[in-house]
């Protein structure tokens, strides 16, 4: 069997000729798998930021809803907050209107209520395990990360704010009232108050930095939210021009 031995170099300019090719060879091989891998992660990147933005789009809704209705619940606890500093010894019954009220659904008919919403986060939390987010611009990526965490702070102040609620609800009923009892009840009215204005202040924040990505609530879900928030409270719902002053 013959073999066929390389051909020895003849002198140094043919050795750095084929050592040249084959450093281009590589080079151009590297070159071409970082290219293929740079475009994916751009494709995924640009898809993750389709989901972030799809994704705060009912926190957005919420933010809305919370700051149209805030003159209603300020009336609201105006009204509670004069009649119980009445020196009265009975205190009558007070409820807001709500439609959806029934005795076998609830005991108690609501004296105050916010609205009650999911404020989902999973487009982030998806986002945050895909490693998308570092092949993203960092100024986005921080913004993205204030929303959603606004969002997370929208959805405790609105637990929060309910649960101030909850001491309020013999209001709803007749009965005889002590000066020490309206003095307490006037305090979590105070609480229920503060809380209702926190998850305000964090909505207002929230849609004016949404405006910082192009973001807006999407129209019809806002649209069919209001409505809804109009036919159940009347004309108090606010209508909220964005981007907010």
């Amino acid at each position: 069997m013959d073999i066929h031995k390389p051909k020895p170099w003849h002198g140094v300019r043919e050795f750095l000729k084929e050592y040249v090719i084959i450093v281009v060879g590589v080079l151009t091989a590297l070159a071409g798998e970082q290219g293929v891998e740079w475009l994916h992660w751009r494709h995924v990147a640009a898809e993750t930021e389709d989901h972030l933005a799809a994704g705060i789009g009912p926190d957005l809704v919420n933010a809305v809803e919370f700051v149209a209705v805030h003159p209603c619940l300020q009336a609201r606890f105006g009204e509670l907050a004069i009649a119980l500093r009445r020196s009265d010894p009975v205190w009558t019954g007070s409820v807001i209107h709500d439609p959806g009220y029934h005795p076998n659904d609830r005991v108690f008919p609501l004296v105050v209520a916010g609205p009650g919403r999911t404020w989902p986060h999973v487009a982030w939390d998806s986002a945050l395990a895909s490693g998308a987010l570092n092949h993203m611009p960092r100024e986005r990526v921080d913004l993205y990360a204030d929303l959603y965490r606004m969002a997370e702070v929208g959805r405790d102040q609105q637990r929060a704010e309910a649960e101030a609620s909850s001491p309020l609800a013999p209001l709803a009923f007749d009965r005889p009232l002590t000066v020490a009892e309206r003095t307490a009840f006037l305090a979590h009215l105070a609480t229920a108050e503060e809380r209702e204005r926190a998850i305000v202040g964090v909505s207002r924040q929230m849609l004016n930095s949404a405006q910082q990505l192009g973001l807006k609530p999407p129209p019809k879900a806002l649209a069919e939210r209001l409505a809804a928030e109009r036919s159940d409270r009347g004309a108090c719902v606010a209508d909220v021009k964005l981007p907010l002053s």
